[in-house]
């Protein structure tokens, strides 16, 4: 559809209506009950259970590597799913 000045009113109306649509989708695809809780690294380490010792960036970078944990990245922290560092907990 070429947009003209006559016929800008009714794209507007279907940009609207795309746009409503899509979030309805987001919003349906965005529940609660699918989201997987992360949490920093502070809160990585008290899950692990390291017992007052810190546990190393390097350690954290070796269990990356070896796919035992998956790390997701935002605004240069680094956040971990809690269900891996469960799997991981010392006994």
């Amino acid at each position: 559809m070429q947009i003209t000045f006559d016929t800008l009113p009714m794209a507007i109306e279907i940009l609207i209506k795309e746009v409503r649509g899509l979030k309805a989708d987001i919003d349906k695809n965005n529940s609660h009950e699918n989201d997987e809780k992360v949490v920093d690294r502070l809160e990585a380490r008290r899950i692990l259970g390291t017992h007052g010792k810190r546990l190393s960036e390097a350690r954290f970078a070796q269990l990356k590597n070896e796919g035992r944990i998956t790390t997701y990245g935002f605004g240069g922290k680094h956040f971990y799913n809690v269900e891996e560092l469960e799997s991981l907990k010392r006994k």
